[in-house]
């Protein structure tokens, strides 16, 4: 959905915020229902991950291309995002955690 939502950002806004915005919900969703049925896993925990940073890659492509003058913060944004959701899951992997 987070990608689907990407090709109305420009020419539709709203249906872009609609449907991104369902797509962070269902994320939420998603994590809580594993959760509660017991069905989580390393994989999971690591899909999750790299689905959530890909969202936020989106979300934050989306906004450079509207603000242009602001594209090197944006661009670090992503960097920072990454780089540090990557550490902190790769440090919690090591330790032996089935989750971030």
């Amino acid at each position: 959905l987070a990608l689907a939502s990407m090709f109305f950002a420009l020419a539709e806004p709203w249906k872009f915020v609609a449907i991104y915005s369902f797509s962070m919900w269902l994320d939420a969703v998603d994590g809580v229902a594993a959760r509660a049925l017991k069905q989580t896993s390393r994989f999971g925990a690591v899909l999750d991950m790299v689905t959530d940073r890909f969202t936020s890659a989106i979300l934050l492509a989306v906004l450079s291309h509207v603000y242009v003058a602001q594209l090197p913060l944006f661009l670090g944004l992503m960097v920072l995002d990454i780089g540090s959701h990557w550490c902190q899951m790769y440090s919690s992997l090591v330790e032996g955690g089935d989750s971030h």
